[in-house]
């Protein structure tokens, strides 16, 4: 992932001005996921229109916005016609991932935005997704 992105996301989700939603980049008036922090990011620094900046189904990341960051092959999981995920260590941001209901060995920002966890025992807040970033990517 390219530093000046990561620091941009970084301080986007610690800055308190967005709040967490889940299962959707950004829902109207509620919020936004860590994904659609990131996408807004990429609106604020290109000027890109917010529709033209996201997938049809508006749950990850579009191509457009991943190759902005710079993930790598290793950083990105491909979600077909609905974009990308970013794909997190099994203990990103010291919260226990190994246990992902969902069976992956590594993690997902979406998953853990969205309390995908067995028992949804360790939603990440913004502050963890952050340190798990800062730490992973």
């Amino acid at each position: 992932m390219n530093k000046d992105v990561k620091d941009i996301w970084t301080g986007a989700l610690r800055s308190g001005e967005y709040q967490q939603v889940e299962g959707k980049l950004w829902k109207c008036s509620e919020g936004y996921c860590c994904l659609g922090v990131l996408t807004d990011c990429f609106v604020e620094a290109t000027g890109t229109l917010w529709e033209d900046a996201t997938p049809p189904l508006g749950s990850y990341l579009s191509e457009l916005v991943a190759d902005w960051a710079g993930f790598t092959e290793e950083e990105r999981e491909d979600q077909g016609n609905d974009g990308v995920d970013v794909i997190l260590s099994p203990t990103a941001g010291g919260l226990d991932l190994s246990t992902c209901s969902l069976g992956f060995e590594h993690r997902r920002a979406s998953a853990i935005n969205d309390n995908y966890m067995n028992g949804n025992e360790a939603k990440g807040s913004f502050n963890d997704i952050a340190d798990a970033i800062e730490e992973n990517l």
